[in-house]
């Protein structure tokens, strides 16, 4: 199914499921997703920055060029998502009592500027090219994840465990700068 320039009210989507559906150019103000089921969805150039995940599924799915910003992922399920090219600025990654496992999700060129990141395994993600300004990190494993090219301008890791993980030379920089570091000669 194929939903374009279409804008939904929760009554349409509120513990409904979704499967293989393409959303184009759609918009999801205020709107509650309790309860609701998306797998294998792709969502392109949609706007769902005002919605309630709580309960609500995600997965496979890819949102290229859309909007996800002020999400709280704490009470949501994320599996296999690809957030490639999305703007999610001020989101919060998070599961109360263990770790959001986010390690087959995909954020390559995302602005999640602001956004923070709490109790999450991130192993193996690629955050390459990705916007992570004012981003915090804090109790997460990031083993084998990739900031190649990432903006990390004013971002905190706290308590992390980081276990070969990838930082270019200016990353390197913001890395150390952020944590207290000041580049000598």
């Amino acid at each position: 199914m194929i939903y374009k320039d279409k804008i939904f009210n929760e009554n349409e989507l509120q513990g409904e499921s979704f499967s293989d559906c393409k959303f184009v150019h759609c918009q999801f103000p205020d709107t509650d997703l309790k309860f609701t089921l998306f797998a294998s969805c792709e969502f392109v150039e949609c706007d769902l920055s005002s919605v309630n995940c709580k309960g609500t599924s995600f997965s496979k799915c890819k949102f290229p060029e859309s909007k996800l910003s002020g999400l709280n992922f704490s009470l949501a399920m994320l599996v296999d998502c690809d957030f490639n090219a999305a703007i999610m600025e001020n989101c919060l990654f998070e599961k109360i009592n263990k770790k959001l496992n986010l390690s087959s999700c995909k954020f390559e060129k995302v602005n999640l500027k602001g956004s923070q990141f709490n109790f999450c395994d991130l192993s193996l993600v690629d955050f390459r090219d990705s916007n992570l300004e004012d981003v915090t990190f804090e109790k997460c494993l990031l083993r084998k994840t990739n900031f190649s090219g990432a903006g990390l301008a004013r971002n905190r890791f706290t308590d992390c465990n980081i276990e070969k993980s990838i930082l270019d030379l200016q990353g390197f920089i913001s890395f150390g700068n952020s944590n207290g570091f000041i580049m000598e000669g």
